[in-house]
């Protein structure tokens, strides 16, 4: 069940609030923290955003009680709604052959190793003015690119990050946090990437064991808005 609910973009806490409430029937928040181990200051938000997305209800106003919704129409919905939401950007990579004219401009460069990838991210960094989306997993921050973002950010620039958060991690994404950039925490399971202004992408591959690194990087503002709208999908949905 956990797994199946970490797929569907569950958080930690959010799989563990709503596992909880199968298992409890109707509860309080305050049974709902203490069943799934979590702290009294998440519980709450954490409540909420699953009353919002329709996996559970509310019993009584005063006190709250909480009852779990279906489990399986409910997931089998959520599924359902992805599913359309990937038909429907797979109907908009499919435009991208005919919509694109010989005027428009689009580049693409493949980029071998970690150092050359993030030499490439600072030099992105440096030339962006509105926004800096990024699904990542490792929330590696030097001293440059720390300046950066530290720049482009008092300069009125956007800085959203999805990525895991874990008790190993946690300082190095308060370093991130600490300098503007807004985190939400998310377990990557398909290929990582970032969006530069809607129209430089970088897209990350490795193999099994992290090896052999490699990025694509794709200037087009007709495929940033295709990743801009994934992302945000998932970013509203946390």
């Amino acid at each position: 069940m956990e797994q199946l609910l970490g797929k569907l973009g569950f958080s930690e806490y959010k799989k563990r609030a709503y596992i909880a409430i199968i298992k409890l029937g109707r509860c309080k928040a305050g049974e709902v923290a203490k069943k799934a181990n979590i702290p009294s200051s998440k519980v709450y938000e954490t409540l909420d955003w699953l009353y919002r997305n329709g996996y559970i209800s509310l019993v009584s106003a005063k006190p709250l009680i909480y009852k779990a919704n279906d489990p399986k129409s409910v997931l089998k919905s959520d599924v359902r709604d992805k599913i359309a939401k990937l038909k429907a950007l797979e109907e908009e990579i499919n435009k991208i052959s005919t919509n694109l004219g010989v005027s428009e401009k689009a580049s693409f460069e493949v980029v071998y190793g970690r150092d050359p990838f993030f030499k490439k991210v600072k030099e992105a960094v440096a030339r962006s003015e509105k926004s800096i989306l990024a699904i990542v997993k490792n929330w590696r921050l030097d001293y440059e690119l720390k300046e950066l973002n530290t720049g482009f950010i008092k300069k009125g620039g956007k800085m959203l990050f999805l990525g895991p958060v874990t008790s190993m991690n946690r300082t190095r994404v308060a370093e991130w946090k600490k300098i503007g950039v807004k985190v939400k925490n998310f377990v990557p399971e398909m290929t990582r990437f970032t969006i530069w202004d809607g129209k430089l992408i970088a897209i990350g591959f490795k193999d099994e064991k992290e090896r052999d690194y490699f990025s694509l990087w794709i200037q087009n503002e007709h495929l940033g808005k295709i990743f801009t709208d994934y992302f945000n999908s998932i970013w509203d949905s946390k």
